[in-house]
């Protein structure tokens, strides 16, 4: 930081009047920002900072406080000025800067809230952040530079950042460390590796060289040219081409926001990697399959920075993906090779794991025959099954390498991620994936690279050869650590093929930890398969009491059966009381039985629920049980609902969990009445039980009351659920009652057949009717009495054969609530829904239904996440939604206002943050297909649709009227949303919809300046530009203070000095960049008399940027709005750019000035030169409070330039003398002293005195003068002080040595006076001994002497010991003492002033006319020169 040195006190001692650009001038001293970056690492102090300086400002003008320099209080002045300090000062001041950081990090702010923001978007909503966390990501990241992290404040801080991740604006680029996060739930992991510091290193860019100036467009083009996984630094060479122009080609990026169809990673070693930005799991299956290292690669880098990191990436789902690629690999490799194995188990494996008949699967399988050698060799196959392990050790080794080589392709740290995913789908194959892969290593480089991986990941195979690699080295074993250095092959390669025993098993999982459904009210349709029609109900159940469970009615249990019945009748029971956590699942199971069933043509499939003191009858009017179904429900995993539509029904105990409220649950269906009571024994869970028939027609007749339906419906089904006694008394009905509550009729939009649902509460006479109607174009109505809502309904039917090929079809469905007005109108109903999987599960934050037949854990209330079944069905969800769009539009009510369907439609779309758990990141997903999709409506008389990068919002009446479509679509190719479409603030964003604002205003006006439209644009339009701007940055600042707006606002007007826009008027466009841009003085603050001295110079007007006042003209104001306040907005903004009020003071400083400074002054006219110094000379005799300040500093630069007119050309009053002619009053007629002589004679040229300006102006001849007096304009010779070492003085007068000697030292300096005008003149005249002309110089010298040159006779200064050397003779004097140049009266010669005497009465008393006289005789100037004016005699 810089300091200012004290200044004298002023003379009054109460305030002094400086001007602006002097205050700024040493405020810019004070405050250096790279001196406090490099000390402090972050944004100074504002606050403290300031207010330093402030007090130094004070110190240095010697003043009580800063308002009495008369521009106010400080930070008043600050503000004001802002627009003149540097920009790197505007940065400083504008940012937030009072209070601590509680991240002291060499970074950008901007830079590190996005990482920061990535880094949380990858982490559980669960984990809390601490520093440590940052601390590792940052290292991680940034591994070659050193960082010191200390943290203040976080727990306070890191809550605003939360808040604020979601307002941030999206970027185009991602940090890998964020996206890695922790691996640590991958398969393959068994530990994580602790962080470590690395070495800090610094990296310093080499030098480049500009080949011309490039655009923002330009850097574009080239880096969507750039290939895939490619450095995007290296391969544009941007610190050559782009850089000079651009800056750093990272902080260009996130200065730019998202670029379309451009994404990137930015890697710990400084590489800007290139990735797909629209990969999908389907490509890198098709990456795989196609044995495409490097696409494989591609998209799995892509998906991990789609997916925002390697939490939310579906990895179950890549590496279900890679496990069939390897198949279809395998099959590849080995085509050829006839298989014999044919076991019905590897069969059954065949079939419900790979479709394409795996012969890897079934060699794994079969593996446990294969390991008696000597047995097989008897059945002569031995020599047949070897030479098939011998292709597949072959299909292995090229899978193995294809691993390689995507790893190989992989940024290091991002290996271990793909690793984890690839490695996996080897080792289901084989359980030595990881020693096959190291076999495969030909080069050193990627052993390395899986010693990295492996140590990990915790891979114990890859870990041991880094141990062998290490001794190896220890032992001094030649190895090159080149990339391409060759494996020895006895290091890593098997003399053998692998063992049969290498195979890992691939078999059925076991029925106790798979739990297979079986329901209650099975469908009639499978009466007509295999099971013939029911003749005797009674006998099949007998049958199945003897054949399943070894019952016999005439014999009594044995002790091992019972012992069997007791241990599966427990775990049942168990299963069945953990299988929900809520009662309500018992009821929801029930109806999703009831929707599976068949119902006759032509009636409304019900069912009804009738709860009693006692227990709850169900009934049904569905067909009826058949056998098939009543053997599924007395055995366990052999649920008659599988099938190819898509239901899972993986448990297998849907009906089960019915024992949590009763103990003997009845059945009556179609002929079979069972009971199944536990009460008899745990077998009762399974073991039917004959019960007489129950009477259904009195619960039709007596409970419903409904005559009606009692002739139209027949209830073929009735289940009976007797409470347990617990559930009787005191509190035990509160469950039940609550159960019930639970049922919605939301339940109803899923089912397939079901339409309506009864519930009728004995015990308080109430009934619900729940019911189902569907409408044309999709509209669901459903009611709970006379209560409705209406949804609309969105399916798609999708094929997962890669995933589950044993499922021919499943059906994916998005329910939107939709409010009915009065006028037939939909709206949306926006609250927090439901997940289903054919039943409600839970809310996850969505604001519709989403239905999909999801793998459930056994609670069946969430989503399984790790399931790559449900993976692959939410990547098939955000695509579902969009096309939702077009079902919104076709809806009748909105076929006249497609706008309205819009804004219906995105109201739905959730953003980030608002969805949590397993649909976390459906947000991201649906935006990203909706950024791609042309989903909103333009506004104008023709339907035409846009992705919303391409839309223009927030835009009034005003804005449109000058901002046309066509000029928006021809420079930003945007357009303007339509009038009725309404979109929330942070939805916009997130869709990348442009927002009207300053930001957006600033990129018009540069798209503009670079083309040819800026000239067919007139005044009018830039005047409403800048209303429009102005307005926008006052918007800003009062809605939105936040640091990142105060530093946006600093960049944008930063960039709008660099942008050509501001009309001048001479009908140019120029930029602030450029030089001094000026207001014009009939709106400045100029003063009037100045700027009736201007209006008389129109050289200098003209040559004054100055903008045109056509700008400001009343006739563009309208009334209304903000229109009245139109030009002052537009001065507002003008000023804030940098564009200066036509100040007096700031022309001379700031155009005048410079403009005459060294160099500038060639091809300038001597009209324009003239009026130059005729308009600082008026200003500098006016009365100005600047220039009591400046006015020396003026006059020191104007000194320095070749600015003055004279008899021989411009000159520089500090080079060369220059005096005043006899045109300017000089007393001396100094042709009677030069002519005749060679020697050089300056004299003001008469321009100046000739001019119209000086003619008009009172007494302009005598302010000409004192203006070129102040100047160094003199009338005769012209001395010049100058610095000298004292012993240099001394030299030259030895007689002055001993006098002196005792005073000074060799180092003192002191003033000496010169003349070398006086040299040149004394040695002509006493050359050609022209002794009139002596005799009129010594007239002259002694009329100037005692006012002007008899003060320069002396040294003066330094003084020591308190004695002042005052008695020493200038260079002057002894100049005038050296030659012959006096006239005696004696006779016509020349002498040396010490050798005549003046003629004075004492001298001519003693010596009469006989002594040597001065002539002509003087008035005493003569005794300065050592002339005798006594004797002794």
């Amino acid at each position: 930081m810089g300091g200012l040195s004290v200044r004298s006190p002023p003379a009054n001692g109460l305030s002094v009047n400086v001007s602006a650009d002097y205050i700024i001038k040493q405020i810019c001293k004070f405050i250096e920002p790279d001196a406090i970056l490099s000390e402090r690492g972050i944004s100074l102090e504002k606050q403290l900072v300031l207010r330093a300086c402030e007090m130094s400002l004070m110190m240095y003008f010697s003043v009580k406080e800063f308002k009495c320099l008369n521009h106010g209080d400080f930070f008043e002045f600050v503000d004001k000025y802002a627009s003149h300090f540097p920009d790197e000062i505007q940065y400083l001041l504008a940012g937030e800067i009072t209070k601590k950081s509680f991240f002291e990090v060499s970074m950008l702010q901007k830079q590190f809230f996005i990482f920061l923001r990535q880094a949380m978007g990858n982490m559980d909503k669960d984990i809390v952040v601490r520093p440590e966390n940052i601390s590792v990501l940052l290292r991680k990241q940034f591994p070659l530079i050193g960082l010191k992290v200390t943290v203040n404040d976080l727990h306070e801080n890191i809550s605003n950042i939360i808040k604020c991740q979601e307002k941030n604006d999206p970027s185009s680029v991602s940090f890998s460390a964020t996206l890695l996060g922790n691996i640590s739930r991958g398969s393959l992991t068994h530990h994580e590796k602790s962080e470590e510091s690395s070495n800090m290193v610094s990296e310093r860019d080499g030098p480049f060289g500009s080949l011309g100036h490039v655009s923002a467009k330009d850097a574009i083009e080239c880096l969507l040219k750039a290939p895939m996984l490619s450095d995007l630094k290296s391969w544009s060479h941007w610190d050559l081409v782009f850089a000079p122009s651009l800056g750093s080609l990272l902080e260009w990026l996130f200065n730019q926001g998202p670029i379309d169809k451009l994404a990137c990673i930015v890697t710990s070693d400084g590489r800007i990697i290139r990735i797909d930005h629209s990969a999908t799991p389907d490509d890198f299956f098709k990456a795989s399959i196609q044995g495409s290292s490097f696409q494989a690669a591609l998209k799995l880098l892509s998906l991990l920075d789609i997916y925002g990191g390697s939490y939310k990436a579906p990895v179950s789902l890549l590496k279900c993906y890679f496990q069939q690629a390897i198949d279809v690999l395998s099959e590849n490799f080995s085509n050829d090779i006839e298989w014999n194995v044919n076991s019905s188990q590897s069969s059954h494996v065949q079939r419900i794991c790979f479709p394409q008949q795996s012969k890897l699967a079934v060699v794994n399988d079969s593996s446990t025959v294969l390991k008696c050698p000597n047995k097989m060799t008897k059945n002569g196959e031995c020599r047949e099954l070897f030479d098939e392990l011998s292709q597949i050790n072959k299909s292995y080794s090229s899978i193995s390498v294809f691993i390689l080589e995507c790893l190989g392709h992989l940024p290091s740290e991002f290996r271990s991620f793909a690793a984890d995913i690839l490695v996996s789908g080897l080792r289901f194959f084989t359980r030595n994936a990881s020693e096959i892969i190291l076999h495969e290593c030909r080069y050193v480089s990627d052993r390395i690279m899986l010693h990295d991986i492996g140590l990990s990941l915790g891979i114990l195979e890859w870990i041991k050869d880094y141990d062998n690699f290490i001794s190896e080295a220890a032992l001094g074993i030649p190895e090159s650590f080149g990339t391409r250095q060759m494996v020895s092959e006895k290091r890593v390669t098997r003399e053998t093929p692998f063992e049969i025993s290498d195979f890992r098993h691939v078999t059925v999982s076991d029925t106790s930890n798979e739990a297979f459904t079986s329901e209650l009210m099975h469908t009639s349709l499978q009466l007509k398969d295999k099971d013939c029609e029911v003749q005797n109900a009674a006998v099949l159940i007998e049958q199945i009491r003897r054949e399943e469970f070894g019952l016999y009615s005439d014999s009594a249990e044995n002790d091992l059966l019972k012992k069997q019945h007791d241990r599966l009748g427990r775990a049942l029971n168990c299963l069945s009381r953990e299988l929900y956590s809520q009662d309500s699942h018992i009821i929801l199971e029930l109806i999703q039985n009831a929707d599976d069933n068949c119902y006759p043509e032509n009636i409304e499939p019900t069912l009804v629920f009738i709860l009693q003191d006692n227990g709850v009858i169900v009934l049904n009017n569905e067909l009826g049980f058949s056998a098939q179904n009543m053997r599924a429900l007395c055995d366990i995993g052999s649920s008659t609902k599988k099938g190819s539509s898509g239901y899972i029904g993986q448990k297998g105990i849907g009906f089960k969990s019915v024992f949590r409220v009763t103990d003997a649950p009845e059945i009556h269906s179609n002929g079979f009445h069972v009971k199944f009571d536990i009460n008899e024994g745990q077998i009762g869970f399974v073991l039917p039980t004959i019960v007489p028939p129950c009477n259904i027609d009195f619960f039709s007749r007596q409970v419903l009351c409904d005559t009606d339906q009692l002739h139209d419906t027949s209830w073929n089904t009735c289940i009976v659920l007797p409470f347990k006694s617990e559930l009787k008394s005191g509190k035990g009905m509160n469950p039940i009652l609550s159960m019930f509550s639970d049922i919605h009729p939301h339940l109803l939009l899923f089912l397939q057949r079901l339409q309506c649902i009864k519930y009728k509460n004995m015990i308080s006479n109430e009934l619900v009717i729940l019911r189902r109607e569907s409408n044309e174009n999709g509209i669901v109505t459903v009611s709970l009495g006379k209560d409705k809502m209406s949804w609309l309904l969105i399916s798609r039917n999708l094929e997962p054969t890669l995933i589950r090929p044993d499922v021919q079809t499943t059906k994916i469905t998005l329910a939107f609530p939709l409010e009915e007005s009065e006028n037939a109108k939909y709206k949306a109903h926006l609250n927090h829904q439901h997940v289903f999987a054919f039943l409600p599960l839970r809310k996850y934050g969505l604001k519709f239904i989403l239905q999909g037949d999801f793998i459930l854990p056994s609670s069946r209330e969430e989503v399984d996440r790790n399931s790559a079944w449900n993976q692959w069905l939410l990547t098939r969800m955000p695509d579902l939604f969009v096309s939702a769009e077009k079902s919104f539009c076709a809806l009748p009510c909105f076929h006249e206002n497609l706008g309205k369907a819009v804004t219906e439609f995105m109201s739905f779309v959730p953003l980030m943050g608002e969805v949590y758990g397993f649909f976390s990141d459906l947000p991201r997903m649906i935006l990203k297909e909706l950024r791609k999709s042309n989903c909103l409506l333009l506004d104008g008389s023709c339907e035409e649709w846009a992705p919303p990068c391409r839309v223009l919002r927030n835009c009034d009446d005003q804005i449109r009227n000058f901002l046309t479509g066509s000029l928006l679509q021809q420079h930003l190719g945007l357009g303007y949303l339509h009038r009725d479409i309404v979109l929330h603030d942070s939805l916009a964003r997130e869709l990348g919809v442009q927002d009207y604002g300053p930001e957006f205003l600033v990129g018009l006006q540069s798209s503009i300046c670079n083309s040819d439209w800026s000239r067919s644009l007139d005044l009018e339009w830039f005047s409403c530009w800048l209303n429009a701007l102005c307005i926008s940055f006052s918007f800003n600042a009062s809605k939105y203070f936040t640091p990142a707006n105060a530093e946006m606002e600093v960049n944008l007007i930063r960039k709008l000095k660099n942008i050509p826009f501001i009309p001048l008027s001479d009908g140019s466009h120029v930029s602030v960049s450029e030089g001094p841009v000026w207001l014009p003085f009939d709106i400045s603050t100029l003063k009037s008399e100045a700027g009736n001295v201007l209006k008389h110079l129109p050289g200098l007007y003209s040559k004054l940027k100055t903008v045109s006042s056509l700008l400001f003209s009343t006739e563009f104001v309208k009334s209304g709005n903000l229109e009245e306040n139109r030009v002052e907005n537009v001065i507002r903004v003008l000023v804030k750019i940098g564009v200066r009020h036509l100040s007096s003071h700031d022309v001379i400083r700031n155009h005048i000035l410079p403009s005459i400074s060294c160099g500038n002054i060639s091809g300038t006219s001597t009209d324009l030169m003239t009026q130059y110094l005729f308009y600082i000379m008026i200003h500098l005799q006016s009365a100005c409070s600047s220039c009591k300040t400046e006015r020396v500093e003026i006059i020191s630069e104007l000194q320095k330039q070749t600015i003055i007119s004279t008899n021989n050309g411009y000159l520089c009053p500090l080079e060369k003398p220059i005096h005043f002619s006899k045109e300017f009053c000089n007393p001396f007629d100094m042709n009677i002293l030069i002519n005749d002589i060679d020697i050089e004679w300056n004299e003001l040229d008469i321009i100046y005195l000739q001019h119209p300006t000086t003619q008009s102006l009172f007494n302009g001849l005598n302010k000409w003068r004192d203006f070129f007096l102040e100047l160094g304009v003199t009338d005769f010779l012209q001395v010049r002080s100058v610095e000298k070492n004292v012993q240099d003085v001394l030299d030259m007068d030895p007689m002055s040595v001993s006098i002196y000697s005792d005073v000074t030292n060799g180092e003192s300096v002191i003033k000496d006076w010169e003349s070398p005008e006086l040299v040149n003149l004394l040695s002509a005249l006493s050359t050609k001994k022209h002794l009139d002309k002596c005799k009129y110089l010594l007239q002259i010298f002694d009329k100037m002497w005692d006012g002007c040159y008899g003060l320069k006779s002396k040294c003066h200064n330094p003084f020591r010991s308190g004695e002042q050397l005052n008695k020493l003779e200038s260079s002057f004097m002894r100049c005038l003492r050296k030659f012959k140049w006096v006239v005696s009266s004696l006779d016509d010669e020349l002498h040396y002033p010490q050798d005549v005497f003046h003629d004075c009465k004492a001298v001519h008393s003693i010596l009469g006319a006989a002594a040597p006289y001065t002539v002509p005789k003087d008035n005493g100037f003569i005794d300065y020169l050592a002339a005798r004016s006594s004797f002794c005699l």
